[in-house]
């Protein structure tokens, strides 16, 4: 890879980050998968008195019900994202000055 490459992945992948942390979907999404794994455990404590941490992390990944809520939580700032760059045509601009595949790479 040339420098002129790697600088062009860098600048695409620096502005999806600001985008990332200056809006509401990331924080969003964080609070609600920390706001689920909260409910999961204290529900899991209500049953097993005495737990460990592991065992708490290992019964959160088994869980079905919360499981499709953790995916939506996570999938949401992507979504967002490519949802704005969509509506005021960002990609356009993007897929013009640069190649499909760094923007790609940068979502």
């Amino acid at each position: 890879m040339g420098k002129a490459v790697k600088r062009k992945q860098r600048c695409y992948l620096t502005v999806d980050f600001k985008r990332l942390f200056t809006g509401y979907p990331f924080y969003v999404a964080a609070g609600g998968i920390w706001g689920i794994n909260l409910l999961n455990v204290l529900d899991e404590m209500r049953v097993v008195r005495e737990t460990t941490v592991l065992y708490l992390f290992n019964g959160r990944a088994v869980v079905g019900a919360f499981e499709m809520l953790l995916i939506f939580f996570a999938v949401l700032p992507y979504c967002m994202s490519f949802a704005v760059d969509w509506d005021y045509g960002y990609y356009k601009q993007a897929l013009i000055r640069g190649k499909r595949r760094y923007y790609l790479l940068s979502k």
